[in-house]
């Protein structure tokens, strides 16, 4: 009886030890994805190298423009996204490991990414989080170094005083930073600066209705960002607009394409003064793109279109990285009906070559068996390539 009773302790001590405080949570799509695009048909013109009385090119150049043809093109594709987390804990101490499997269409993935992998602890009242993982939640600000988004050899140490919250962080391969934290007569706030910028937010609810609000600040020219997103639910329905906006230049009136249509035909000639001089390639490249600029048909809109595109960038450690958007605006509404979640969304997104604008119809359902169907409709007209899409997109979900 003794023997039994001692293996029966220490077989309860084994199970304890292993799964004891240890956590596994994770999350799977899959989609299918329908796109037509109707495509721009493209037609080349001769336009003269001349500008006036001012030789530009020694020859005649060939110009490209576009016009609406019919559906040009239908692509099919399935993809899925997988998520795994494990978080182990001994005491006030955290280990979080993510890995991720996530393929595109008909490309093959057979390899598990490690996203997150880090330790959170706490000494004398001092959090600590060290290792590799994004450095937030927020999706709109993306401040990563490494290719896969999430930055690695990263320490952050946090305490609270006074209901204020300090917040010291470093990475291996770029600056350090501050974030000071709190409530104030009921807004939140945020105030985190770094060596080249600073970032502030700032959110409450006024009369139901809830605000956020935040600005990227940079001490270079051209890349500060703010955004806006107010919520307010009315007769069961939740109605949303964001806005982001930034410091790139911005070129509106026909009066400034003219302007800069001049500035850039006085820029072509010195250009080929240049070239003539000393005829490198990148000399050369100089030329072929101002000349891009002056000769189209269209010279004020063609003028319009390189400034942008040269102005008009902004920093990839703005808001969307590795983008050159200059604002986006979006309103939605969505509300429920008949088991369903049914949410209308317009979008417009003004980049460095226009304006492109979306409608979007999205249908979510829960299904018994623990996953999530959503079907997603959009129409979009794409300045930037001059072709316009409607996508379908249909997704089955499920969180464990």
């Amino acid at each position: 009886m003794k023997k039994q009773l001692l293996i029966a302790a220490v077989a309860a001590t084994m199970t304890s030890v292993a799964f004891a405080d240890i956590s596994i949570t994770g999350s799977a799509k899959v989609n299918y994805t329908n796109t037509d695009t109707e495509a721009a048909t493209k037609t080349d013109s001769v336009v003269t190298g001349k500008s006036g009385d001012v030789a530009i090119l020694s020859t005649d150049v060939i110009t490209t423009s576009y016009v609406a043809a019919a559906d040009a093109s239908t692509a099919n594709e399935i993809k899925h996204e997988l998520d795994l987390n494990i978080v182990g804990k001994s005491g006030d101490t955290s280990v979080v490991l993510s890995v991720s499997n996530d393929n595109s269409g008909t490309a093959e993935n057979n390899t598990l990414k490690v996203e997150n992998s880090y330790v959170t602890t706490s000494i004398a009242g001092v959090n600590i989080k060290t290792g590799q993982y994004a450095k937030t939640s927020d999706t709109l600000l993306t401040d990563h170094t490494s290719a896969t988004g999430y930055d690695s050899g990263k320490v952050s140490l946090d305490t609270t005083v006074s209901g204020i919250k300090l917040q010291y962080e470093d990475k291996a391969d770029t600056a350090h930073s501050y974030t000071v934290s709190g409530e104030v007569a009921g807004v939140n706030l945020s105030h985190e600066i770094n060596e080249t910028s600073t970032d502030t937010k700032l959110s409450t609810e006024l009369a139901g209705v809830s605000i956020a609000y935040r600005s990227r600040d940079y001490d270079a020219a051209n890349m500060d960002a703010q955004s806006l997103l107010l919520s307010t639910q009315v007769s069961g329905m939740t109605f949303t607009y964001a806005m982001i906006d930034t410091d790139a230049v911005h070129v509106t009136t026909a009066a400034d394409a003219a302007s800069l249509a001049a500035t850039a035909q006085a820029s072509l000639v010195t250009a080929l003064a240049t070239y003539n001089t000393t005829p490198t390639a990148a000399n050369l490249k100089a030329v072929t793109d101002l000349e891009a600029t002056v000769a189209a048909g269209d010279v004020a809109g063609s003028a319009l279109t390189s400034v942008r595109t040269a102005a008009g960038t902004v920093n990839a450690d703005a808001f969307i990285a590795g983008t050159g958007i200059m604002e986006a605006n979006a309103f939605g509404v969505s509300m429920p009906l008949a088991g369903n979640t049914v949410a209308i969304k317009h979008i417009s997104i003004t980049d460095a070559v226009g304006e492109d604008t979306s409608n979007k119809i999205i249908v979510t359902r829960p299904l018994a068996n623990g996953t999530t169907f959503e079907a997603t409709y959009t129409d979009t007209d794409n300045a930037s390539t001059q072709a316009d899409t409607t996508v379908l997109d249909l997704e089955l979900a499920v969180k464990f």
